[in-house]
């Protein structure tokens, strides 16, 4: 009989009225049990330093989107458009990414978390895609309006993403206005947009660890990337050797 799979599941963190809010899109949580495992929230309520030791209750991790890390991180300084993550998130998310990393431990980075794994390994980001990418399609939606973007994606031949996929193009949803920019140490780029622009990096050396720029939570049956990604994660996850006490 298979082992349950604990998949972790990163959160936002907000200040309102002087009180800190935790919370994560349950869509993400929708997606981690559509693949069989089940979610556990890494709130970063605690200090950087206990990162590491909520890796050993989980057997692999989901870093989920949302605001901009600190450009301090990769040598810039800020752009006027870049809305900073709290900094307690900011700093528990990177500790917790490169215990990850370090581990082995299956990651799946998701939009933001796409990022946060190029900045961990030594990458830097595009800090506001319209103005730093001419010929840019729209990534998300424009001012003032609601809702996402959807653009296509194009998987590349021979990488590790197109084999979870399984085709060489799929439409996405789309809502980011960062972006990979200089490739971190160990990574490679898996999928493009038709723009040019790395929608995709995952390491070279053959672990689980894939980022995608898109939501695939938030496709639903529209987006044909969902189920194969977090199933993906979870047989990775369910595959490699457990530490979790």
């Amino acid at each position: 009989m298979s082992r349950t799979v604990v998949l972790g599941v990163t959160s936002d963190l907000v200040e309102s009225a002087g009180r800190l809010r935790a919370w994560v899109p349950a869509a993400y949580l929708e997606a981690v049990e559509e693949a069989r495992a089940v979610p556990l929230v890494l709130a970063p309520t605690l200090s950087p330093a206990s990162a590491a030791g909520l890796l050993g209750r989980v057997d692999g991790l989901v870093l989920i989107g949302g605001p901009d890390y600190d450009p301090g991180l990769y040598g810039q300084r800020q752009r006027p458009e870049t809305e900073l993550v709290h900094p307690r998130r900011g700093a528990f998310d990177l500790a917790l990414a490169r215990a990850a990393l370090r581990r082995g431990v299956p990651v799946l980075g998701i939009c933001g978390g796409c990022q946060l794994l190029n900045v961990a390994l030594g990458g830097s980001l595009l800090q506001h895609v319209p103005a730093e990418w001419p010929g840019a399609v729209a990534h998300g939606p424009a001012p003032g309006a609601a809702g996402d973007a959807r653009h296509e994606v194009a998987i590349l031949p021979g990488t590790r993403l197109a084999g979870v996929l399984r085709r060489r193009r799929a439409t996405v949803v789309s809502h980011h206005h960062q972006a990979v920019g200089r490739i971190g140490r160990g990574l490679r780029v898996s999928a493009l947009a038709p723009d040019g622009l790395t929608e995709a990096i995952e390491e070279r050396d053959g672990r689980f660890v894939i980022g995608v720029q898109w939501h695939p939570e938030r496709g639903g049956s529209r987006d044909s990337t969902r189920g194969a990604l977090f199933s993906a994660l979870a047989k990775a996850a369910r595959l490699t050797p457990s530490s979790r006490v």
